[in-house]
């Protein structure tokens, strides 16, 4: 009989720790969230799309819409995935895989760290932004409209409308609507933005930014004129694909040999399309070196609209090398330090300078030119990434 009591008394007192454990266990993670309102909060998140993840206090857990955030949130956005912080009358919306933290919030202020990524800030009231720290580069504003895009080694700013003030350890610029500035460690560069220089972030938040009654250094018009284009690009390069896939079908059936060009074609799950041109040579045949004319197909199409297999987490870079690998093209390149991006020197045998002191090999994803290094471009599903060598630089 008392064995038996004791089991009782055992399995109360288990019942009872396993309780206090849950109720402790609830209230940590209650704190951290801040379901008490424990700690007030000048910042929620907003525009929650995928899968985003904030880390607080050490523990990470899954972002959710309206959220309230704190000082020394991290936030992660991942693969196709987004998110917006906003404080006061200021937004700053994050792209997919971009990595920021909450250095200071405040009724006053909200100050960014940036890790890796791009944002994009419209500012309605600037005395409630401290500013973004993206590397060793500070940016600050009253009032603009600006975007932050921050890879290995460079950051880029494009301001769209206002006026951005940068410091780091060298130099300080005021970067004016309609500029964008690049920075390479402590140097600064300011040059014009032009419309063709946004991706698809930047057109999805300038729209909002003149939907929200700003006026921009580019009119809605101007965007939606790039964005025709590009989808015309993609189209076309499409088509192409299609035609040289016919064709190789039609070739096979007449018992000819395949071009070793086509290898590669496939219809698994990753795959992008990949051209590779040099029209503009044809145009330039003044300037091109000695020698070289034999490099220089008489339609401009080195690599023929084809489609290459590709795993996730591949870079442009690597797609480049499997397509002239499998076609059999002359390929060479030197990896840069400071950009931390390999740097494309020749293709097919036609160099950087062989047309010309502003010629040389620059490449363009779904319509859109990057401004940095195709080794740093993460490959997605279905896009079209053209390599085109230019004889009148960008």
């Amino acid at each position: 009989m008392r064995v038996k009591n004791n089991k009782k008394l055992l399995n109360i007192i288990m019942v009872i720790l396993i309780a206090v454990i849950a109720f402790c266990g609830f209230m940590t993670v209650a704190g951290i969230k801040g379901w008490f309102g424990a700690q007030r909060s000048y910042a929620k998140a907003d525009d929650v799309t995928g899968v985003v993840n904030v880390k607080r206090d050490g523990i990470s857990y899954t972002l959710e819409n309206k959220a309230a955030l704190r000082t020394d949130d991290m936030i992660e956005t991942r693969s196709s995935s987004g998110a917006s912080v906003e404080a006061g009358e200021n937004t700053v919306y994050m792209a997919e895989n971009t990595r920021t933290g909450l250095d200071g919030l405040d009724e006053e202020s909200l100050s960014i760290e940036m890790d890796s990524g791009e944002l994009f800030s419209i500012l309605n009231e600037g005395s409630q932004f401290d500013g973004i720290t993206a590397g060793e580069c500070e940016i600050s504003s009253d009032d603009a409209v600006f975007s932050v895009n921050m890879q290995t080694g460079s950051t880029g700013i494009k301001v769209f409308k206002g006026s951005v003030e940068i410091k780091t350890q060298k130099a300080e610029e005021t970067v004016k609507e309609g500029k964008t500035a690049d920075i390479v460690k402590s140097d600064i560069s300011i040059s014009d933005l032009e419309a063709e220089s946004l991706n698809d972030f930047n057109i999805d938040k300038a729209l909002i930014a003149d939907k929200d009654g700003h006026h921009l250094c580019f009119s809605k018009d101007d965007i939606n004129k790039v964005t025709a284009g590009r989808k015309k690009q993609i189209e076309k390069t499409e088509k192409e694909e299609e035609d040289h896939k016919r064709e190789v079908i039609e070739a096979g059936e007449k018992g000819l040999s395949s071009d070793s060009k086509t290898s590669g074609i496939s219809e698994k799950i990753n795959t992008c399309t990949i051209q590779i041109r040099c029209d503009s040579i044809l145009s330039n045949m003044e300037s091109l070196k000695a020698g070289k004319e034999r490099f220089v197909p008489s339609n401009g199409v080195i690599l023929a609209s084809s489609a290459v297999e590709f795993r996730d987490g591949e870079t442009g870079f690597d797609v480049l090398k499997r397509a002239c690998s499998s076609a059999g093209i002359q390929l060479e390149y030197s990896y840069t330090p400071a950009y931390g991006s390999y740097y494309i020197e020749g293709i097919n045998n036609l160099y950087e300078f062989d047309c010309g002191s502003r010629s040389g090999w620059m490449y363009t994803v779904n319509g859109w030119a990057p401004n940095y290094g195709c080794s740093s471009y993460e490959m997605k599903k279905g896009d079209v990434i053209v390599w085109n060598y230019t004889c009148n630089g960008i």
